[in-house]
Parts: structure tokens; C-alpha cells; sequence
């Protein structure tokens, strides 16, 4: 990490980092418009995946959720799986009959988030693939970049259609439960078999959510794909303000590779080195001025905005974890505790 931060920016210039600041000034206040927009996109994404498990909880309690997870993501070692076991926690916070709904809908969220990222990929080398193929044949004398990223595509199309598969087969927790009480000690499982019908329950809910018919997933996969385009989005405005023109599909295609390297690596917080490395090296290779320099101005800024997120994120866990009764009034999942019909009865085979 250390060694590819120094060769990202071993040549970039305090002095040319401190101008390119001061030349953007206070409109760099915009850089905030569109990581806000996402958060609040993936919010209401999530709250819509809930919906479709008769679990309606308040935007604001599905935001302190979705605000501390990504803090965690992009503050810690392994933040992708710390951030997305808190979720589920955040989101059923006080009223753990919820439980296995949420976990059920962060499961939709993730899978619905892998097939996007696949298609934004897909998207943005078809847009700008001139400009990819030139990147790979001057930086890898080949198409080399072209295929990385086109293996990419399978990879995360594949993962977005075989996840669902296994999860909604109704076996999944199960399966997972039985595995557990293998490998646990003979003294843990006692209390191991007291959580088997809450292991049973969320069988159940991951089958109603991967059931789900897929026009009812449109609104929340649309949304998604606003996530990663807005991630590009974001790029784009910041070179803009810090003087560099970028064309957008250059900017979003930078966006997509950059991803692509990050998902490889996926055990550092945030990406940090691999990220900050890709991002210098191909605004060198699209030929922006001071390369170095303005891939550090622009990782500063970027970096900067993400350590924002990670005191909101932490402002979030401490309220939704010390104060949950206040997000909890009128809660429509406190109909768990005295299901009705459409609770008890079974699925239809060929929902």
C-alpha cells in the first residue's frame, strides 16, 4: 500500500497540488453533490428492497444504516464485509423480529449492486471504447485493459446470477446452520440449536426476496445504476473544477476501470494505494498536464470526501445504536410480532 502511494505521487508537486486548490476554491462544496445523491439514491433503494418484504421503515432510520455501513466499508480492513453485516443490524435495530428481513433485503441490495456495477462497466467500455483501446495499446501494447475489464463483466454477471439462484433454493441458512454446529465446539451448540428457527426465518425471507417478480426490482436497480454513474459523475466535476477537461465518457470510463482494479484488491479500506495508483496512472495515460499532481489534488479531495462520510457514517451508528426507540414509533415490521395472513401463507411455487 505504502510502496504504491509513493509511486503514485513521487512526482507530484506541493506547490502545483496547493494551486490546483486554490483555483477550484470554494466551489470545491460541490464535489459533495453527487457521493450525496448516491447515499441518498442507495437509501431509498434500500428502502424499497424492504418494502418488498411488508417491512416499511422510516427514510431517515434506513439513511443512519446505510451512512454508518459505508463509513465502516470505507474506513476499515475487510470494511466490505464489516459494513455489510452492520446493516442488517442498524437497520433492525430494537426490534430483532425484523432481523431476518433485513438481511434478506441487504442480501437483494448487494446482488442488485453486483449485477449494476457489471452493466455500468459494460456500459462505460462500449461508450468510451476508443478511448480503452487506446489506453491498453499505449500503456500494455495490447488490448490487455479491454479484457481485464471485459472478464470483469462476466465475473460480476455471473456472481449477480448465481447468488440469487442458491439463495432463494430456501436451504442457504440452513445450510450455513449445519455447518456451523460441525465446526463449533460441542459446549457453543446448545446455544447454537436456540437459533434455529431464526436461521429457518431467514431461509424464508431470502426466498421471498429473490422471488420477488423482477419488474418489482426495476425502481431499486435503476436507482443503483445511478450510484455508479454518479461515481463517475463525481470525477468528472472534480477535474472540471480543478481545470482539467475531461470529456464524460472519459471520465466515466476512468470511473469503471478504477473500479475494476479496486474490486481485485477488495481487503484494503477504500482502496487506498491500489485506487489512488489507477487513477494517476490513467491521467497520465489520457494525457492531462502534471499527471502526478493533479491525480494527488484530485485523491486529496476525494479522500477528503470520504473521510467526511466516515464522520457522518460514525455520527449515524452512535444514534442508531444508543437511541433506536426514536426511529421505531409506528414501525409497520412491528406487524412480525402478530403476522397476518399474508405472513402465514405459503408461496405460490412460480412467485
Amino acid at each position: 500500500m505504502g510502496l504504491l502511494l509513493w509511486v503514485a505521487f513521487r512526482d507530484a508537486s506541493l506547490a502545483e497540488v496547493m494551486q490546483h486548490l486554490g483555483s477550484a476554491g470554494p466551489a470545491l462544496v460541490l464535489v459533495l453533490i453527487p457521493s450525496c445523491l448516491a447515499q441518498l439514491a442507495d437509501t431509498r433503494a434500500c428502502q424499497l428492497l424492504l418494502s418488498r418484504l411488508q417491512c416499511r421503515l422510516k427514510f431517515s432510520r434506513v439513511f443512519m444504516a446505510q451512512a454508518a455501513s459505508e463509513a465502516a466499508t470505507l474506513g476499515l480492513p475487510m470494511g466490505f464485509l464489516i459494513g455489510e453485516s452492520l446493516r442488517p443490524w442498524l437497520l433492525s435495530r430494537g426490534q430483532q423480529t425484523t432481523l431476518e428481513r433485513c438481511i434478506a433485503a441487504v442480501a437483494g441490495r448487494k446482488s442488485l449492486l453486483i449485477l449494476t456495477e457489471g452493466l455500468v462497466i459494460a456500459f462505460t467500455l462500449w461508450l468510451g471504447y476508443d478511448i480503452a483501446r487506446g489506453l491498453s495499446a499505449g500503456r500494455l501494447g495490447g488490448p490487455l485493459l479491454i479484457l481485464v475489464s471485459l472478464g470483469m463483466v462476466a465475473l460480476l454477471m455471473a456472481v449477480a446470477l448465481l447468488v440469487p439462484a442458491l439463495l432463494r433454493s430456501g436451504r442457504f441458512a440452513d445450510s450455513l446452520f449445519g455447518g456451523l454446529l460441525r465446526i463449533l465446539p460441542r459446549r457453543l451448540r446448545p446455544l447454537l440449536e436456540q437459533k434455529r428457527r431464526a436461521f429457518s426465518r431467514t431461509d424464508t425471507e431470502l426466498v421471498r426476496m429473490f422471488r420477488v417478480p423482477l419488474p418489482q426490482l426495476l425502481g431499486p436497480g435503476l436507482l443503483y445504476l445511478a450510484v455508479w454513474l454518479l461515481e463517475g459523475c463525481e470525477l468528472w466535476l472534480i477535474l472540471r473544477l480543478l481545470g482539467a477537461d475531461l470529456p464524460l465518457e472519459a471520465a466515466l470510463l476512468t470511473e469503471a476501470l478504477v473500479a475494476t482494479l479496486r474490486s481485485l484488491l477488495p481487503l484494503l479500506p477504500a482502496g487506498i494505494g491500489i485506487q489512488d495508483a489507477g487513477y494517476v496512472t490513467l491521467f497520465a495515460a489520457l494525457g492531462l498536464p502534471s499527471a502526478s499532481s493533479l491525480g494527488a489534488t484530485f485523491c486529496l479531495i476525494k479522500r477528503s470526501r470520504e473521510g467526511l462520510w466516515c464522520l457522518i457514517g460514525a455520527g449515524c451508528f452512535l444514534v442508531a445504536r444508543t437511541k433506536p426507540e426514536l426511529e421505531l414509533r409506528d414501525d409497520p415490521c412491528s406487524s412480525a410480532l402478530h403476522p397476518g395472513p399474508e405472513h402465514t401463507r405459503p408461496l405460490p411455487s412460480g412467485s
